[in-house]
């Protein structure tokens, strides 16, 4: 799921109205939709598409609906009421078999706004990140290597490309692995950004695509993660893996403000 960030001015209400209303007409929508509140007092929770046009999701709350359907972290997301992040929710919905798995973000940002009533104008502010920067001038780290221009290799099932251009992570035995295949440097500062608790912007300079492979121990391993976990935490990755370095700083930083939300009525 993917979103770029622009600077709007704030929107007036009738404006937030006719583009909600615009949102609903142009873009394909779930045919059902079922929201009940979940008052089980659990914090885990829970989030995917199925095939066949289901989007499910267990015990969530409706920050981390918005942050799904608008591609952002958890502190873009800018007022909204107390129960934001305090109520949660179990969302069924279905939609046409033959939708995309690209519209779900589109779907979800649409039953935000039948639903929650949600209306949002968006900002630029400046606010702490975490800069991406070199080590040490002109030196990277073994695991970051300039990809080639040309590509030989065939395609291996189950793995990126080695052709194109891919990021995948996964988790094992509690560690976290990042692999890039012909990544520029602005996309490995936007996957970071996943790993820790700010956006994270390039700086370092370097220019073209690159090969890379990050094993470090996440961030939000939580304490009764009992799975081994030997490797070192992602900033210190950064450094000894690829010769890169996270500094916190402050700089501009997309943020979706929330003008209006209201609970859902139950079905």
């Amino acid at each position: 799921m993917a979103a770029e960030f622009r600077v709007h001015l704030p929107l007036t209400a009738v404006v937030v109205f006719g583009v909600a209303c615009g949102l609903l007409a142009q873009t394909p929508q779930f045919d059902v939709v079922s929201i009940k509140p979940n008052s089980t007092g659990s914090s885990s929770s829970s989030m995917n598409s199925r095939t066949g046009g289901l989007f499910v999701a267990t015990n969530v709350t409706v920050r981390s609906l918005i942050t799904t359907a608008y591609d952002l972290r958890p502190s873009q997301v800018v007022g909204g009421p107390s129960w934001l992040d305090a109520e949660r929710f179990d969302v069924n919905a279905r939609a046409a078999a033959s939708v995309p798995d690209s519209a779900f973000p589109t779907m979800i940002q649409a039953m935000l706004v039948d639903r929650f009533q949600l209306g949002v104008h968006r900002e630029t502010r400046e606010l702490p990140v975490y800069a991406l920067v070199q080590r040490t001038a002109g030196q990277t780290g073994p695991k970051l290597k300039a990809a080639s221009s040309e590509c030989a290799q065939e395609p291996v099932p189950g793995l990126l490309n080695p052709c194109g251009s891919g990021m995948s992570t996964s988790l094992l035995n509690g560690n976290g692995v990042m692999t890039c295949r012909r990544m520029p440097m602005e996309a490995l500062a936007r996957s970071l950004s996943g790993q820790v608790d700010r956006i994270v912007i390039d700086r370092t300079g370097l220019t073209g695509n690159f090969d890379c492979e990050l094993k470090f121990t996440p961030e939000d391993r939580g304490p009764s993660d009992t799975r081994n976990a030997d490797a070192p935490s992602v900033f210190t990755a950064v450094q000894e893996q690829l010769g890169l370095k996270l500094d916190a700083t402050r700089g501009p930083v997309g943020v979706l403000v929330i003008d209006r939300l209201e609970r859902p009525t139950e079905n």
